[in-house]
């Protein structure tokens, strides 16, 4: 039986820096295409139209004007395409690795700030999937041909998936008065058919974002704040009814931006401590027994004194881990890359993030085999692990 391919990366929840948001737009703007035109090849028929939807639009699609990513093979996948004025936002589909994609299905119900801006993607098949920005959350059961708002009770900060579980992170008031509330927990059946609510996140988080996420099984979970609090992490092992603090970062006032699981047992976190023009000191930590505990696998040497080991000053947030070997880290401007578990880090200097490095995304099918997306930039694969190519 094949073994169902997974995306092992993370980033904060939350919306990124405005003036990041205003720079990747106006790179989007650039390389998004209009309705009647096409760059590239592509064998993609135009999916049937959906009552109400706007006309069909099987335009082709630059891959640097996708806003999200997910692979089903070594040739199929989806994308988010925030679209254009005639088209509108919609599902972009491959079927050949990447090299070209086309607009497919209906308009995805809600703004082009809903999609534009790192989205969170979930589809366990290529039929069915939600994705979910700027607080709302939609579906899809027929490949995109029709779509669904949900309405869970507030605002959608953070999906996500772990086996047939399905969860989502839902925020009841405004984000103007976070302190006014908690984050409720809810969450899918197998199906995706209905959502029940299990239960309040610790009152520590309150409501606010960035909400850091990492599944390390379909029961067990690290969540924490994306940014300076005295807040700890906390860890569920029993489904999201009951949360434990945990100390997931090192030194003492680092916080982490990015958790990433790669089983139930193993667990990353990337932290941050204090900035300084473009760049902060960082630590990585891993956890081999759960989240329970926690310990330093690398500290920055730059900004911080008597450091044992380097990890990139850059400024960012997105990890990857596809092997307990091999670790990847999308700076705002570049691509880092560690093949000894985390202990010493290299530059990617020839895979330029052109300052949307905040908005990247990592999908691997396995651990050597993965993309990397850079809104505005382009699409990247490497086949071994070790070298990256642009698609």
């Amino acid at each position: 039986m094949p073994r169902r391919p997974r995306r092992w990366a993370a980033r904060a929840s939350g919306g990124p820096p405005v003036t990041q948001m205003l720079s990747l737009l106006l790179v989007l703007l650039t390389v998004s295409l209009g309705c009647g035109r096409s760059v590239g090849g592509g064998s993609i028929p135009p999916t049937r139209r959906a009552a109400g939807s706007g006309p069909p639009c099987g335009v082709r699609v630059a891959p640097a004007a996708l806003s999200a990513i997910r692979f089903f093979s070594a040739t199929s996948g989806l994308g988010v395409w925030p679209g254009s004025s005639r088209c509108g936002s919609r599902l972009a589909a491959t079927s050949d690795g990447g090299r070209t994609w086309q607009g497919v299905g209906a308009i995805l119900p809600g703004t082009s700030a809903m999609f534009r801006y790192a989205p969170s993607m979930v589809f366990p098949n290529p039929r069915l999937g939600w994705i979910a920005g700027e607080g709302e959350l939609i579906v899809t059961r027929d490949g995109g041909v029709h779509w669904a708002r949900l309405h869970l009770g507030g605002s959608v900060r953070a999906i996500s998936q772990s086996g047939s579980s399905l969860w989502a992170f839902v925020a009841p008031c405004s984000q103007l008065s976070p302190r006014d509330c908690r984050y409720h927990l809810e969450a899918a059946t197998p199906t995706g058919t209905s959502w029940h609510q299990v239960g309040l996140l610790p009152a520590a988080l309150a409501s606010y974002t960035p909400l850091v996420v990492a599944r390390l099984g379909p029961s067990d979970a690290v969540v924490a704040l994306g940014q300076p609090s005295l807040a700890p992490a906390y860890l569920t092992r029993d489904g999201g009814r009951t949360w434990a603090p945990i100390r997931a970062c090192a030194p003492s006032g680092y916080f982490p931006v990015a958790v990433v699981a790669t089983g139930r047992q193993q667990a990353w976190t990337l932290c941050v401590g204090g900035t300084a023009a473009g760049s902060s000191a960082k630590s990585l930590t891993r956890s081999t027994d759960g989240g329970l505990t926690w310990h330093v696998v690398a500290e920055d040497r730059t900004l911080m004194a008597n450091a044992t080991h380097p990890v990139p000053t850059e400024d960012g947030a997105v990890l990857a881990v596809p092997s307990p070997y091999s670790l990847w880290f999308a700076g705002v401007n570049s691509l880092w890359g560690s093949s000894d578990g985390g202990r010493s880090w290299s530059r990617y200097a020839h895979v330029d993030a052109g300052g949307a490095g905040a908005f990247a995304v990592f999908w691997f099918l396995a651990s050597a085999d993965g993309w990397l997306l850079l809104p505005g930039s382009g699409l990247w694969h490497t086949r071994d692990g070790r070298h990256w190519r642009p698609v």
